[in-house]
């Protein structure tokens, strides 16, 4: 009797132990591999796709974005954005994915690492690569929308409850040359002060507090006399004017 009562004790902590790593889990997105309650991390790409990036600063980007990506943590979000010609088609991500563990993170009591490992290279690992090798690609367009795309990001994931106090880092590729009919930067070189009291950008802002960004700021030569310190500063302006709690700009090299 006494044999029994402990094998019944043994079977139901057993049963209980499994539950409780299974909660602790919690649901899993089948398509996005993102947890139901919410991603621990966001980190958004925003690749400016209106100009060309030449062989040398596409390898630049891609090493730089590989860091980005071996950076995710487990149950940390990684969504891509793109830069478009056509305004009304930047509020859909082009991709999003979350990182689902490497095999060295599973639990052996409840997971197959070699799974877990499988799992990772071909939904998260892969998958990506592939994102990645499209959005840099070379493609040119008349217009270069940045900001409305920022706010886009920003109406898309940056202020949903379920992103709210997760850590999240927006990465810009861009030349940050905005060019709309409503402003151009290559027709004016205001100050962001200036320009921070027109109707455009009361249209145009957005919410991006709590949010760290990184620029990766492509170098023209056709836009020498624009791009530099005072270019750099007007959008280090525009993203702190909107909330942003850190923001970097480094230079893309080639």
């Amino acid at each position: 009797m006494l044999l029994l009562v402990i094998s019944v004790a043994v079977v139901v902590a057993v049963v209980w132990f499994f539950n409780q790593e299974e909660n602790s889990r919690g649901r899993i997105d089948a398509q996005t591999l993102c947890p139901e309650t919410g991603p621990v991390s966001v980190d958004i790409v925003l690749v400016d796709q209106t100009d060309t990036l030449n062989a040398r600063q596409r390898a630049y980007v891609l090493n730089r974005l590989l860091e980005l990506k071996d950076d995710v943590p487990k149950g940390g979000a990684l969504q891509f954005f793109a830069i478009k010609a056509d305004r009304s088609d930047v509020l859909k991500p082009v991709f999003t994915i979350c990182n689902p563990g490497r095999g060295g993170e599973a639990n052996p009591l409840v997971e197959s690492q070699r799974r877990v490992e499988t799992e990772w290279k071909e939904r998260f690992e892969q998958p990506t690569l592939a994102v990645l090798s499209e959005v840099i690609s070379p493609s040119e367009a008349d217009i270069s929308p940045i900001m409305e795309a920022i706010q886009s990001v920003a109406i898309s994931t940056l202020n949903r409850k379920s992103v709210q106090g997760t850590p999240r880092t927006l990465t810009v590729v861009s030349d940050l040359l905005h060019n709309t009919p409503e402003f151009s930067q290559y027709q004016s070189q205001q100050t962001f002060s200036g320009f921070m009291n027109t109707r455009y950008f009361a249209r145009v802002r957005t919410n991006l507090a709590n949010t760290k960004v990184q620029i990766l700021y492509v170098p023209r030569e056709s836009a020498s006399g624009i791009q530099g310190k005072r270019h750099a500063l007007f959008w280090t302006e525009y993203f702190v004017e909107q909330g942003a709690s850190d923001v970097r700009i480094s230079r893309v090299e080639g």
